[in-house]
């Protein structure tokens, strides 16, 4: 049994027995970091809040989180976003120190890793519609492009749109556009179960280059 977490401010879950999905979801949060009252102290607040939350969620769900042979983590890259950037990795934080019991299961994956291992990215459909949006932008010095010279409807296809056609076409999975982080989780728990190599600290910790040496 092994439960994939894609942590962010609405943590997604995958769990796995074997390599057979279980179930997913994403545990969305009744609050945001502005509700906890005034910085920095409120970002602590807040991860703890979405931490405990999604602790009892899948424990609401049935599963006992001593239960699960590994749990599988999303390696964090840098950002230009640091607000955003500082509550992931308090999130990751918070994480870690509430299972600290369980530290030994605990795997992480970097992002490129198991984007790879899924073959995640756009089709040359979705990369025409986003070429198109470039074109209209440079051509009209709007910031926004919703529609093309014919009045069709554009939406620019993003990495999370990505994530969830391709976890749907794998699992069947009936994914909506909000629900990104569910998508990715079962993603990040498929690259595991297909033996994606794992971070280990180092700089060429969990890449591929490390497997093969």
């Amino acid at each position: 049994m092994i439960i994939a977490i894609d942590l962010s401010t609405k943590p997604g879950f995958a769990i796995f027995e074997g390599d057979k999905l279980l179930t997913a979801g994403t545990c969305f949060n009744n609050k945001t970091v502005e509700d906890f009252g005034s910085y920095p102290y409120n970002y602590v607040k807040f991860v703890n809040y979405t931490i405990d939350r999604l602790f009892n969620h899948i424990q609401d769900l049935g599963y006992k989180w001593h239960r699960f042979d590994k749990i599988i983590l999303e390696e964090t890259t840098a950002s230009r976003q640091n607000y955003s950037q500082k509550k992931l990795e308090f999130l990751h934080l918070e994480f870690l120190l509430t299972f600290s019991n369980l530290h030994d299961r605990i795997v992480y994956i970097r992002d490129g890793t198991w984007k790879k291992i899924n073959e995640v990215e756009r089709t040359k459909e979705e990369k025409a519609i986003n070429a198109k949006i470039k074109r209209l932008k440079q051509k009209t010095g709007k910031r926004v492009v919703r529609r093309d010279e014919e009045g069709n409807t554009l939406r620019k296809v993003t990495r999370h749109d990505v994530y969830i056609r391709r976890c749907n076409d794998i699992f069947g999975t009936n994914f909506s556009r909000k629900e990104e982080d569910a998508a990715a989780a079962c993603l990040l728990g498929r690259a595991f179960t297909k033996g994606a190599p794992r971070c280990n600290g180092k700089i060429s910790g969990g890449t591929f280059a490390l497997k093969k040496d």
